[in-house]
């Protein structure tokens, strides 16, 4: 039998997808198009009647608004509950926005308690496993939310030193010989191919130099850039970039509905301001 916590989830689970509310669809929908203040209200009446993916697109809307504090029980909601939503990585950026919202706001303790009550709810969860998952994708699981839950509990408890991160950035050497080899290889292939490459090898100064000419660029690739022009000391540069690449920017999983690593990244977050956040989600996006 399901513990009484796992049978209400179960429960809620059933009823949001029987139901397929229109309303938070016409929220998202009103979310990516820019319309923050048409997509707030419909997202926090969808989360409070249970939905928390709602609650994950709500906090991924108060991030970009600068509302922390508000951020943090929203957030907490889809940590505790990962599996309303189909891709991991909604449950990485709020692992990510907790993080920033501990930052932010020094609310280190309620971060903690936000975790630890997570990561009691995913284990009473897999136990249970009413999601029929197979032993193998259930200790996948057990070890990956877990294991970051521990690691966000560890940062809070930590208050945020880098030492300590969430979920650490990979990092590349720049191998300019291989990508020199492979330019070689494809001479006279155009721009756009050229920059994969120098992305691939993670030489920044030939991924600006080659951006300008390059034709359809990825969000992922431009963020590449900005990210390789904040090194350069170039900040400006890189959020003309990023503001010209915002619309082309789309969801992974219905859930999302603003590029978060914007906000969580290293590097971009030192040049996304409050005033830049607000202008990038309230730019229409998402195709």
């Amino acid at each position: 039998p399901l513990c009484s916590s796992c049978d209400k989830l179960l429960i809620t689970e059933v009823y949001m997808a029987k139901k397929k509310p229109k309303q938070v669809n016409m929220a998202r929908k009103a979310a990516l198009a820019g319309d923050v203040d048409a997509a707030l209200p419909l997202l926090s009446e969808c989360a409070g009647a249970g939905d928390d993916s709602a609650a994950a697109s709500l906090a991924e809307l108060l991030a970009f608004l600068g509302r922390w504090d508000e951020v943090i029980p929203y957030a907490g909601r889809l940590i505790a509950n990962p599996f309303a939503v189909y891709a991991g990585n909604v449950f990485d950026d709020m692992l990510l926005l907790l993080g920033r919202a501990g930052r932010e706001t020094g609310a280190w303790d309620r971060i903690a308690e936000v975790a630890a009550a997570a990561r009691q709810r995913v284990e009473e969860r897999l136990m249970a496993n009413d999601m029929d998952f197979p032993q193998a994708k259930l200790e996948a699981q057990r070890a990956r939310l877990c294991g970051l839950l521990d690691r966000l509990g560890d940062y809070a408890k930590g208050r945020g030193h880098a030492a300590d991160e969430i979920i650490p950035a990979p990092v590349f050497a720049p191998n300019e010989a291989a990508f020199q080899a492979a330019q070689h290889n494809n001479k006279g292939k155009p721009a756009a191919r050229l920059l994969s490459l120098a992305i691939a090898f993670s030489v920044d100064a030939e991924a600006i130099q080659l951006y300008p000419s390059a034709t359809g660029v990825s969000f992922d690739q431009a963020i590449y850039v900005a990210q390789a022009l904040v090194r350069s000391g170039e900040p400006e540069q890189a959020w003309d970039v990023i503001a010209a690449k915002v619309p082309s920017w789309s969801p992974v999983d219905a859930a999302q509905v603003a590029p978060v690593v914007l906000l969580v990244d290293s590097y971009l977050s030192q040049i996304v301001t409050p005033q830049r956040a607000a202008e990038a989600v309230r730019t229409p996006r998402g195709g």
